[in-house]
């Protein structure tokens, strides 16, 4: 049985205040030249844009000019994906990681995990959690939502992610790729996550259970959309596709992620449209 009990004051709070948005992509968080940023307060997502760190350059100014940024209300407005599937192993060896965003998991081997999505070939470069759901679904949130970030096979520089929502469930063991991590997950709650730089790696590689990946993108609906990162610096041009149906995600798998990453989702922006409305935070400024 399902249960959709999630944390409404922590999302409401989180759209109140200059929220810290924590999320993995494929940056390195160490760079020095880079202002560290986080889910809320002065370096939260409502001020990433601002944020500097020689006082000078504005490294994450797409956050508030961008026309295309993620995430979004995932409506029937969204196109339907087409010629998407993911073609995981049954299971792999992966590393894991608290990036001091995110647990982050990368398989060892990136090329034998390739996925068809919109017709073009990807490989899978890593995969991360937000808490809560990042992206909505008709209006509702989720607990928890994993992002599959994939380079494009003869191009690298182009990106695409794969957003998966997960709900909570009251009976069984959660989804087999959370109990593959789960045991993993004692080792990671030691770095502090308002600093970047300060990580925690599992040294050893372990075997995750790809396969329910698999299933959940064949037989689910699956909506796609021009977006960003969600994290600094809000680069454009990443293709979405969220899938509708969500994995389910125990209380006990829940709570102990929830130890780790805390509240890492940022603040919904504009809903999607063609052409694309003028940036969230823009439109603040002239209403």
């Amino acid at each position: 049985m399902k249960m959709r009990s999630f944390i409404l004051p922590l999302f409401f709070l989180s759209a109140s205040l200059p929220s810290t948005i924590v999320s993995a992509c494929l940056y390195k968080r160490e760079d020095p030249t880079l202002p560290p940023y986080t889910y809320s307060g002065e370096t939260g997502p409502l001020l990433w844009h601002s944020l500097t760190a020689d006082g000078k350059s504005f490294p994450y100014e797409k956050c508030a000019t961008g026309k295309q940024q993620s995430p979004i209300d995932i409506t029937d407005e969204v196109p339907l994906a087409v010629n998407t599937t993911t073609t995981f192993p049954f299971s792999g060896e992966f590393s894991i990681e608290d990036d001091g965003h995110s647990i982050v998991v990368t398989p060892l081997k990136p090329d034998g995990y390739k996925s068809i999505l919109g017709g073009e070939v990807y490989k899978l470069s890593q995969f991360h959690f937000h808490l809560s759901s990042e992206h909505r679904l008709r209006h509702e949130s989720f607990p928890l939502e994993v992002h599959f970030v994939h380079t494009k096979l003869d191009d690298e520089n182009k990106l695409a992610v794969v957003g998966i929502f997960f709900d909570l469930v009251d009976t069984g063991s959660g989804d087999a790729l959370l109990q593959s991590i789960y045991p993993k997950l004692d080792g990671l709650q030691k770095p502090k996550h308002s600093r970047r730089g300060e990580q925690e790696k599992h040294g050893d590689s372990f075997e995750v259970q790809m396969h329910s990946i698999n299933n959940i993108v064949d037989n689910s609906h699956i909506r796609s959309y021009p977006g960003s990162l969600t994290t600094p610096p809000c680069s454009e041009g990443v293709s979405w596709y969220v899938v509708e149906e969500p994995l389910a995600v125990t209380v006990k798998q829940f709570n102990k992620m929830k130890k780790i990453m805390k509240f890492n989702s940022r603040i919904t922006q504009n809903d999607y449209s063609s052409p694309p409305k003028e940036n969230l935070l823009a439109l603040g400024k002239t209403s």
